[in-house]
Protein backbone atom coordinates (compact mmCIF):
# COMPACT_ATOMS: atom_id res chain seq x y z
CA UNK A 1 0.00 0.00 0.00
CA UNK A 2 3.27 2.04 0.43
CA UNK A 3 4.59 1.72 -2.53
CA UNK A 4 0.99 2.58 -4.12
CA UNK A 5 0.48 6.07 -2.17
CA UNK A 6 3.83 7.07 -1.43
CA UNK A 7 5.82 6.01 -5.18
CA UNK A 8 2.96 5.88 -7.80
CA UNK A 9 0.67 8.60 -6.43
CA UNK A 10 3.47 11.10 -5.79
CA UNK A 11 4.71 10.67 -8.81
CA UNK A 12 2.16 10.89 -11.00
CA UNK A 13 1.15 14.04 -9.20
CA UNK A 14 4.57 15.55 -9.06
CA UNK A 15 4.78 14.08 -12.85
CA UNK A 16 1.40 15.98 -14.20
CA UNK A 17 -0.05 12.84 -14.91
CA UNK A 18 -3.29 11.62 -14.25
CA UNK A 19 -4.24 10.24 -11.07
CA UNK A 20 -7.13 8.29 -9.24
CA UNK A 21 -8.82 8.52 -6.24
CA UNK A 22 -8.67 5.95 -3.97
CA UNK A 23 -12.34 6.08 -2.85
CA UNK A 24 -11.42 7.17 0.58
CA UNK A 25 -9.55 9.87 2.55
CA UNK A 26 -9.92 12.63 -0.11
CA UNK A 27 -11.67 15.54 -0.64
CA UNK A 28 -14.58 16.82 -3.51
CA UNK A 29 -15.36 19.98 -4.25
CA UNK A 30 -18.93 19.54 -6.09
CA UNK A 31 -18.21 21.46 -8.63
CA UNK A 32 -16.46 19.07 -10.05
CA UNK A 33 -18.08 16.12 -9.32
CA UNK A 34 -20.76 17.84 -11.13
CA UNK A 35 -19.38 19.21 -14.18
CA UNK A 36 -17.64 15.53 -14.53
CA UNK A 37 -20.67 14.19 -15.54
CA UNK A 38 -21.45 12.80 -11.87
CA UNK A 39 -20.99 9.60 -10.21
CA UNK A 40 -21.47 6.76 -12.97
CA UNK A 41 -22.10 2.97 -12.11
CA UNK A 42 -21.59 1.48 -14.89
CA UNK A 43 -18.10 0.31 -13.88
CA UNK A 44 -16.59 -1.70 -10.37
CA UNK A 45 -14.67 1.33 -10.06
CA UNK A 46 -16.27 4.09 -10.21
CA UNK A 47 -13.95 6.37 -8.24
CA UNK A 48 -11.40 5.97 -10.90
CA UNK A 49 -13.52 6.63 -13.64
CA UNK A 50 -14.98 9.81 -12.19
CA UNK A 51 -11.02 10.94 -11.42
CA UNK A 52 -9.95 10.75 -15.26
CA UNK A 53 -13.34 12.15 -16.33
CA UNK A 54 -12.79 14.68 -14.24
CA UNK A 55 -9.33 15.55 -14.89
CA UNK A 56 -10.15 15.47 -19.23
CA UNK A 57 -12.61 18.17 -18.07
CA UNK A 58 -9.12 20.34 -16.95
CA UNK A 59 -9.46 19.84 -12.99
CA UNK A 60 -6.17 19.57 -11.39
CA UNK A 61 -5.53 16.63 -8.55
CA UNK A 62 -3.31 17.65 -5.22
CA UNK A 63 -1.93 14.46 -4.04
CA UNK A 64 -1.02 15.50 0.07
CA UNK A 65 1.38 13.06 1.40
CA UNK A 66 2.05 14.72 4.44
CA UNK A 67 -1.80 13.48 5.60
CA UNK A 68 -1.57 9.93 7.28
CA UNK A 69 -5.16 8.37 7.52
CA UNK A 70 -5.14 4.86 9.32
CA UNK A 71 -6.66 1.76 7.01
CA UNK A 72 -7.32 -2.04 7.42
CA UNK A 73 -6.56 -4.75 5.20
CA UNK A 74 -8.30 -7.67 4.93
CA UNK A 75 -7.49 -10.63 7.21
CA UNK A 76 -8.72 -13.69 5.21
CA UNK A 77 -7.57 -14.67 1.54
CA UNK A 78 -10.80 -14.98 0.62
CA UNK A 79 -11.39 -11.14 1.48
CA UNK A 80 -8.20 -10.06 -0.03
CA UNK A 81 -9.31 -12.00 -3.63
CA UNK A 82 -12.78 -10.32 -3.31
CA UNK A 83 -11.29 -6.83 -3.07
CA UNK A 84 -8.77 -7.76 -5.80
CA UNK A 85 -11.63 -8.85 -8.44
CA UNK A 86 -13.12 -5.75 -8.26
CA UNK A 87 -10.36 -3.73 -8.31
CA UNK A 88 -8.81 -5.30 -11.64
CA UNK A 89 -12.52 -6.01 -13.10
CA UNK A 90 -12.83 -2.12 -12.62
CA UNK A 91 -9.84 -1.15 -13.85
CA UNK A 92 -10.48 -3.30 -17.08
CA UNK A 93 -14.22 -1.54 -17.05
CA UNK A 94 -13.06 2.00 -16.72
CA UNK A 95 -10.10 1.50 -19.88
CA UNK A 96 -12.54 0.59 -22.16
CA UNK A 97 -15.02 3.15 -21.49
CA UNK A 98 -12.60 5.98 -21.12
CA UNK A 99 -9.55 5.06 -22.66
CA UNK A 100 -10.81 6.46 -25.83
CA UNK A 101 -11.97 9.91 -24.81
CA UNK A 102 -8.29 9.81 -23.28
CA UNK A 103 -6.46 9.29 -26.56
CA UNK A 104 -9.51 11.81 -28.19
CA UNK A 105 -8.43 14.65 -26.01
CA UNK A 106 -5.97 17.73 -25.93
CA UNK A 107 -3.87 16.48 -23.23
CA UNK A 108 -0.09 15.99 -23.69
CA UNK A 109 1.08 12.68 -25.87
CA UNK A 110 3.38 11.99 -22.46
CA UNK A 111 -0.04 12.07 -20.20
CA UNK A 112 -1.66 9.86 -22.78
CA UNK A 113 0.62 7.25 -22.74
CA UNK A 114 1.20 7.12 -19.01
CA UNK A 115 -2.90 6.92 -18.35
CA UNK A 116 -2.96 3.85 -21.24
CA UNK A 117 -0.58 1.91 -19.28
CA UNK A 118 -2.11 2.83 -15.67
CA UNK A 119 -5.67 1.71 -17.02
CA UNK A 120 -4.31 -1.38 -18.56
CA UNK A 121 -1.63 -2.78 -16.06
CA UNK A 122 -4.22 -5.58 -14.86
CA UNK A 123 -3.03 -7.63 -18.41
CA UNK A 124 -0.54 -8.71 -16.64
CA UNK A 125 -2.45 -11.32 -15.06
CA UNK A 126 -3.18 -13.29 -18.03
CA UNK A 127 0.47 -12.65 -19.07
CA UNK A 128 1.88 -14.42 -15.47
CA UNK A 129 -0.85 -17.09 -15.41
CA UNK A 130 0.05 -18.11 -18.81
CA UNK A 131 3.93 -18.07 -17.89
CA UNK A 132 2.31 -20.09 -15.39
CA UNK A 133 1.56 -22.67 -17.70
CA UNK A 134 4.41 -22.58 -19.92
CA UNK A 135 7.17 -23.52 -16.38
CA UNK A 136 7.45 -27.41 -18.10
CA UNK A 137 7.85 -26.07 -21.74
CA UNK A 138 10.70 -23.94 -20.55
CA UNK A 139 12.93 -26.10 -19.05
CA UNK A 140 12.75 -28.70 -21.95
CA UNK A 141 13.35 -26.26 -24.00
CA UNK A 142 15.98 -24.30 -22.04
CA UNK A 143 18.05 -27.72 -21.29
CA UNK A 144 19.10 -27.14 -25.12
CA UNK A 145 20.05 -23.88 -24.50
CA UNK A 146 24.21 -22.86 -24.47
CA UNK A 147 24.38 -21.07 -20.81
CA UNK A 148 26.10 -18.62 -22.51
CA UNK A 149 23.14 -17.83 -24.20
CA UNK A 150 20.30 -18.12 -21.18
CA UNK A 151 22.86 -15.49 -19.79
CA UNK A 152 22.37 -12.97 -22.61
CA UNK A 153 18.77 -13.70 -22.07
CA UNK A 154 17.88 -14.16 -18.72
CA UNK A 155 20.15 -11.54 -16.52
CA UNK A 156 18.80 -8.16 -18.65
CA UNK A 157 15.52 -9.25 -17.95
CA UNK A 158 16.43 -10.68 -14.13
CA UNK A 159 17.69 -6.39 -14.01
CA UNK A 160 14.98 -4.99 -15.20
CA UNK A 161 12.44 -6.92 -13.47
CA UNK A 162 13.50 -7.54 -10.22
CA UNK A 163 15.68 -4.72 -9.96
CA UNK A 164 12.94 -1.74 -10.60
CA UNK A 165 10.79 -3.66 -8.84
CA UNK A 166 13.07 -3.84 -5.38
CA UNK A 167 13.86 0.03 -5.99
CA UNK A 168 10.23 0.60 -5.93
CA UNK A 169 9.52 -1.02 -2.60
CA UNK A 170 12.62 -0.38 -0.94
CA UNK A 171 12.04 3.31 -1.36
CA UNK A 172 8.01 3.20 -0.39
CA UNK A 173 9.42 1.03 2.64
CA UNK A 174 12.17 3.58 3.67
CA UNK A 175 9.90 6.70 3.68
CA UNK A 176 6.68 4.98 5.04
CA UNK A 177 7.98 2.37 7.87
CA UNK A 178 8.71 4.56 11.37
CA UNK A 179 9.72 1.32 12.40
CA UNK A 180 12.65 -0.63 10.45
CA UNK A 181 14.22 -4.05 10.55
CA UNK A 182 16.74 -4.68 7.82
CA UNK A 183 15.22 -8.92 8.38
CA UNK A 184 11.77 -7.12 6.08
CA UNK A 185 13.94 -7.45 3.14
CA UNK A 186 13.09 -11.48 2.66
CA UNK A 187 9.74 -10.11 2.39
CA UNK A 188 10.08 -9.01 -1.05
CA UNK A 189 10.03 -12.63 -2.57
CA UNK A 190 6.97 -13.16 -0.36
CA UNK A 191 5.71 -10.00 -1.95
CA UNK A 192 6.45 -11.14 -5.79
CA UNK A 193 4.92 -14.42 -4.60
CA UNK A 194 1.47 -13.05 -3.97
CA UNK A 195 1.47 -10.66 -6.91
CA UNK A 196 2.15 -14.22 -8.74
CA UNK A 197 -0.65 -16.17 -6.99
CA UNK A 198 -3.10 -13.63 -7.89
CA UNK A 199 -2.77 -14.14 -11.48
CA UNK A 200 -5.83 -16.47 -11.64
CA UNK A 201 -8.26 -14.14 -9.56
CA UNK A 202 -7.27 -11.33 -11.46
CA UNK A 203 -7.05 -13.00 -14.95
CA UNK A 204 -11.20 -13.82 -14.58
CA UNK A 205 -11.51 -10.20 -13.26
CA UNK A 206 -9.56 -9.59 -16.73
CA UNK A 207 -11.81 -11.60 -18.93
CA UNK A 208 -14.70 -11.16 -17.37
CA UNK A 209 -14.70 -6.84 -18.09
CA UNK A 210 -13.45 -7.88 -21.67
CA UNK A 211 -16.61 -9.95 -22.18
CA UNK A 212 -18.47 -6.98 -20.47
CA UNK A 213 -20.02 -9.30 -17.89
CA UNK A 214 -21.58 -6.87 -15.08
CA UNK A 215 -21.09 -7.56 -11.37
CA UNK A 216 -22.56 -6.72 -8.18
CA UNK A 217 -20.69 -4.42 -6.13
CA UNK A 218 -19.25 -6.74 -3.31
CA UNK A 219 -17.37 -4.71 -0.83
CA UNK A 220 -14.83 -5.78 1.10
CA UNK A 221 -15.24 -7.63 4.28
CA UNK A 222 -13.54 -6.80 7.56
CA UNK A 223 -13.10 -7.18 11.00
CA UNK A 224 -13.42 -3.17 12.22
CA UNK A 225 -10.77 -4.76 14.53
CA UNK A 226 -7.27 -4.23 14.85
CA UNK A 227 -6.74 -7.30 15.69
CA UNK A 228 -5.27 -9.32 12.41
CA UNK A 229 -6.37 -12.55 13.44
CA UNK A 230 -8.66 -14.35 11.14
CA UNK A 231 -10.79 -15.24 14.52
CA UNK A 232 -11.79 -11.28 15.28
CA UNK A 233 -14.13 -11.86 11.82
CA UNK A 234 -17.51 -13.45 12.53
CA UNK A 235 -18.10 -15.94 10.25
CA UNK A 236 -21.22 -14.37 8.68
CA UNK A 237 -18.97 -11.84 7.47
CA UNK A 238 -16.54 -14.25 5.20
CA UNK A 239 -15.96 -13.97 1.62
CA UNK A 240 -17.12 -15.65 -0.80
CA UNK A 241 -14.76 -18.43 -1.98
CA UNK A 242 -14.50 -19.19 -5.83
CA UNK A 243 -13.48 -21.97 -7.84
CA UNK A 244 -10.54 -20.22 -8.37
CA UNK A 245 -9.15 -22.04 -5.56
CA UNK A 246 -9.01 -25.57 -7.12
CA UNK A 247 -7.26 -24.04 -10.21
CA UNK A 248 -4.26 -22.34 -8.05
CA UNK A 249 -4.11 -25.51 -6.01
CA UNK A 250 -3.32 -27.11 -9.71
CA UNK A 251 -1.05 -24.69 -10.46
CA UNK A 252 0.83 -25.18 -7.37
CA UNK A 253 1.43 -28.85 -7.53
CA UNK A 254 2.50 -28.27 -11.62
CA UNK A 255 4.98 -25.36 -10.13
CA UNK A 256 6.29 -28.05 -7.59
CA UNK A 257 6.56 -30.27 -10.38
CA UNK A 258 8.52 -28.15 -12.81
CA UNK A 259 10.88 -27.17 -9.32
CA UNK A 260 11.64 -31.33 -9.20
CA UNK A 261 12.40 -31.26 -13.17
CA UNK A 262 14.85 -28.46 -12.66
CA UNK A 263 16.33 -30.20 -10.37
CA UNK A 264 16.49 -33.12 -12.08
CA UNK A 265 17.77 -31.16 -15.26
CA UNK A 266 20.64 -29.36 -12.90
CA UNK A 267 19.15 -26.31 -13.69
CA UNK A 268 19.66 -24.87 -10.54
CA UNK A 269 19.64 -21.26 -11.18
CA UNK A 270 15.74 -21.74 -12.42
CA UNK A 271 14.92 -22.98 -8.77
CA UNK A 272 14.66 -19.97 -7.09
CA UNK A 273 12.37 -18.35 -10.03
CA UNK A 274 9.84 -21.56 -9.43
CA UNK A 275 10.13 -21.40 -6.14
CA UNK A 276 8.33 -18.04 -6.60
CA UNK A 277 5.12 -19.53 -8.25
CA UNK A 278 4.97 -22.77 -6.14
CA UNK A 279 5.18 -20.64 -2.64
CA UNK A 280 2.48 -18.25 -3.92
CA UNK A 281 0.12 -21.05 -5.34
CA UNK A 282 0.65 -23.26 -2.77
CA UNK A 283 -0.31 -20.27 0.00
CA UNK A 284 -3.13 -19.16 -1.91
CA UNK A 285 -4.41 -22.32 -2.07
CA UNK A 286 -3.82 -23.60 1.22
CA UNK A 287 -4.72 -21.02 3.10
CA UNK A 288 -8.11 -21.04 1.01
CA UNK A 289 -8.92 -24.11 1.93
CA UNK A 290 -8.44 -23.73 5.43
CA UNK A 291 -10.93 -21.01 5.35
CA UNK A 292 -13.18 -23.41 3.25
CA UNK A 293 -13.27 -25.66 6.29
CA UNK A 294 -13.69 -22.99 8.46
CA UNK A 295 -16.97 -22.08 7.00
Amino acid sequence: MNAHFIVEQQARYFGGLLFNFNGTAGIWRKKTIIDAGGWEFDTLTEDLDLSIRAQLKGWKFIYDNSYVVPTELPNRISAFKSQQYRWAKGAVETAIKVLPKVMRSSISTKVKIATFFHLTSKSISPALLMLALLLVPALYIRLETGLLKLFLIDFPIFIAGTGSMSLFYSYAYKHGNTHKDWKDIFTLPMLTSLGIALAVNNSRAFFSALLMRKSAFIRTPKSGSTDASPQAMPKSYFATLDKTIFIELFLAFYSFTALLIAYDMHLYFTIPFLATFFFGYCYFSVKGLNELYAR
